[in-house]
This record gives C-alpha cells, structure tokens and sequence, in this order.
C-alpha cells in the first residue's frame, strides 16, 4: 500500500487560535529598516492583500525615499510609520524608489485586514522557501483569492491553490472547517521510501525557516507526526507546520476533532 506524505499549514485554520486577524487604519504595508546603502532607508518586505498600497501599484522591494515630500533617510522607523498611518478616507503621498528610479504614489488611508504573524524565509532565493512562505503569508487572510474555485473541486473536496510550491505532488487548499493549506509530497511504495521523502522535506523546511522547532510524535494510530513552529516570547508555541504520513488518499482529510 502506497504511503503519502501531507504538508499541512494548519495556521490558517479560521477555527483555530492560529492566526489571527486584525483590523487597522492605514496603506497596508509592512516596512523595516534597510541598510545596505550605507544608511536607513524604510523597504516594503510586504504589501497586505486588501490594503489601499496593493491598489495604488506598491511592491514587495520597493524603498520609501519619502512621506509627503520628507525625506525617510535614517529617520527612526516608528516615525516614518507615524507619518504614513493617519484617519481613514485622507491621503499620503509617497516617493517610492523602485529599479534605480523614483516614482511618486497617492495612497488613500483606509481599513484593511492582516495577519498577525507574519514569515519571512532564511533563504530567499529558494523557489520552494520562497513559495512555501508566500503561502502561509497570504493564504491566511487572502484565501478566498488564493482558492482556484475557477477549477472544479478535487475528488477529495479540496481546490488547486492558486499558489504553487515547486518539487511537490501537488498544493491544495480545504475550507470544510474554516480554511487549511495542505501540500501534498508525493506517494511512495514503501514505509522506507516514504520516511526518507519525509526526513528529506524537514531537511528543506529547516533550511527555509532555522528558527523554527521541530517536534516529531507519534499519534494515537501509530503514525510520526512532525509539528513544526515557532516559540514566541510569552512561551506560547504556535505550530505553523504539520507533517502527516497517510497510507491511503482516503485518509487526506484531516479530523481536526
């Protein structure tokens, strides 16, 4: 009997404590301080699906030279946040360097929803790291768009994610109890061949995110069961990640019971 390695990104269920979203006033990015100028600079590491900044044409990349036409360079972070943030329905203006030019943007406040967690991978320049984390960013609060429900449902209930993870079966996303990721690793034809598969995936899951833990158990039924997530500053330790063997397709479908 074939055995089957699952993927699943279990943060993204909306029934769980996993993620959580919240409500804020402003362009919907997220900034943090860039260096590699010889001076501060704030870059854009991420632009909110539904925020004002993703319509208005802003990217993941681009450097905020300046708010209003105030210069940002080596101004504190928390002070080029202030001068962005302000009441919903009002305006900022932007200038955004992006591929050696300037370009200015008119962005109108308003509210958007984001996920608390946010994942950045050590190793940007991995297609799976990078995938994988585009994944767990977007699908927790954008799921709707990240679902194909253009295509058919699959046999098993589940839709294509729009979000592809390069080397594996296939990606696949399950909104019967709020909304999960699972990314399917492939089938194998031994319980061996299946391990190695499996240790070899936790090998590239520790390459893209080193500062995770990795706890393997074993479940009720026997099975090895790999949590895989962070442990945050009050103690509490959100598994981001789980990795399920299933010796039959059948058996896909998680009981989150």
């Amino acid at each position: 009997m074939k055995k089957i390695w699952l993927l699943c990104i279990c943060a993204l269920a909306t029934t769980s404590a996993f993620t959580q979203l919240n409500e804020k006033v402003g362009i919907g990015v997220r900034l943090r301080l860039d260096s590699s100028k010889g001076y501060k600079i704030p870059l854009i590491i991420e632009v909110v699906a539904d925020g004002s900044a993703k319509q208005a044409g802003l990217l993941a990349g681009d450097i905020i030279s300046a708010v209003n036409e105030k210069s940002t360079k080596n101004m504190a972070l928390k002070d080029v946040v202030a001068m962005i943030v302000g009441e919903a329905g009002t305006r900022v203006k932007l200038n955004i360097d992006r591929n050696n030019t300037t370009k200015s943007y008119t962005v109108l406040r308003g509210t958007y929803k984001y996920a608390v967690s946010f994942y950045q991978t050590a190793d940007p320049d991995n297609p799976f790291c990078t995938a994988l984390t585009k994944l767990m960013n977007d699908a927790g609060y954008d799921f709707v768009n990240s679902m194909d429900t253009i295509s058919a449902p699959l046999k098993n209930g589940n839709y294509t994610c729009k979000i592809r993870v390069p080397g594996v079966e296939s990606t696949e996303m399950n909104a019967t109890l709020g909304i999960s990721c699972e990314i399917i690793a492939g089938s194998f034809a031994t319980s061996a061949q299946a391990n190695a598969a499996g240790a070899a995936l936790v090998e590239q899951l520790k390459n893209c995110f080193p500062d995770f833990y990795y706890d393997p158990e074993v479940d009720k039924t026997g099975a090895g069961v790999v949590n895989i997530g962070q442990v945050f500053s009050n103690g509490y330790e959100s598994p981001v990640l789980q990795l399920f063997p299933f010796y039959d397709k059948a058996q896909q479908d998680i009981n989150w019971n």
